[in-house]
């Protein structure tokens, strides 16, 4: 063989290395790229997710239970309160119904599939939306947690804002083919609020348990 034959095929040689040692290193930093935003995206995805599925839930049960009154004020003969208290039975109804309708909710959400681009995964701007769906799916840890919350505010001259708040804490897991993430979702929802007229006296606001 020619010096010119070797001298061109070792070039040949050459390239072809140069290539493969290029795609080899574009292809880590992909991957690294990719394991450093997985876990972003997969909380985010699944929190996003989450998030409506409890929305629509709690949303449904406090408008079959809207109108009911969650506090009673109690007068004295001259029309001063003389206490403000919960009404126990309506709270617990609406804490347990609740938390029924996000577990289910959430139960459901189990046998399905979420969709993520895997350019999206990659955490690089162009590719996001783009390339092969990567199925995520969500799994709950345990039971949700709801409780519910008071406060009372200075409303004005004589008035007092009471406000009640509902806050419901779901525990997940982000599931993606080879990585999983721990997610928390905590969000709190307006119950009931009211304008009391009158001065309110030193008193308990009785809480659900």
């Amino acid at each position: 063989m020619s010096v010119h034959k070797r001298s061109v095929k070792n070039r040949l040689s050459y390239g072809i290395l140069g290539l493969v040692a290029v795609i080899g290193i574009l292809t880590a930093v992909f991957f690294a790229q990719l394991s450093r935003h997985i876990n972003e995206i997969s909380e985010f995805k699944g929190r996003e997710t989450a998030l409506d599925v409890i929305n629509r839930a709690v949303s449904e049960q406090l408008e079959l239970q809207s109108g009911q009154e969650y506090i009673t004020i109690c007068r004295d003969e001259s029309g001063n309160i003389s206490s403000v208290d919960s009404n126990t039975a309506a709270v617990n109804e609406l804490n347990n119904k609740v938390s029924t309708a996000v577990n289910e909710s959430l139960g459901k959400l189990e046998s399905k599939d979420i969709k993520v681009p895997i350019g999206t995964l990659s955490g690089i701007t162009f590719l996001t939306g783009r390339g092969a769906d990567i199925p995520l799916r969500l799994h709950q840890i345990g039971a949700a947690k709801t409780e519910l919350k008071s406060e009372f505010e200075d409303a004005g001259i004589n008035q007092t804002r009471y406000r009640l708040y509902l806050t419901v804490t779901v525990e997940l897991t982000a599931i993606l083919p080879t990585h999983s993430t721990n997610i928390s979702v905590t969000y709190d929802y307006m119950v009931s609020e009211t304008i009391i007229v009158g001065k309110i006296p030193n008193m308990y606001l009785t809480k659900a348990e």
